[in-house]
């Protein structure tokens, strides 16, 4: 089961990469296609496509830096939780050893 488990999460990791690759193909690709676009006006709505893309492109590159961060503390948080869950909570008990009690 646990097996199981793992490789669902490989398979959701990889699925979330490629969305982020995907994304920001498509995003950069838009840019480039209609930098040079003729403006109808104060509501463009090719403009407000454009800002919308570069805006995604802004928020994946800098949400990598902070994601990265966030992950080193909470995985910080995390190591030293298990290391105390482990320390405290597990303890060698005579059924843990598999030893056997006799009258």
């Amino acid at each position: 089961m646990k097996g199981l488990e793992r490789r669902q999460c490989r398979i959701a990791a990889v699925i979330t990469c490629l969305a982020i690759i995907l994304v920001s193909a498509l995003s950069f690709s838009y840019v480039a296609e209609e930098t040079y676009h003729e403006c109808s006006g104060p509501d463009c709505q090719v403009c407000l496509a454009v800002h919308n893309a570069d805006n995604t492109i802004r928020v994946i590159t800098s949400a990598k830096t902070t994601v990265m961060s966030a992950l080193n503390v909470v995985s910080f948080a995390v190591i030293m939780v298990i290391g105390f869950l482990c320390t405290v909570l597990i303890r060698k008990t005579p059924i843990n050893t598999k030893v056997r009690l006799n009258n």
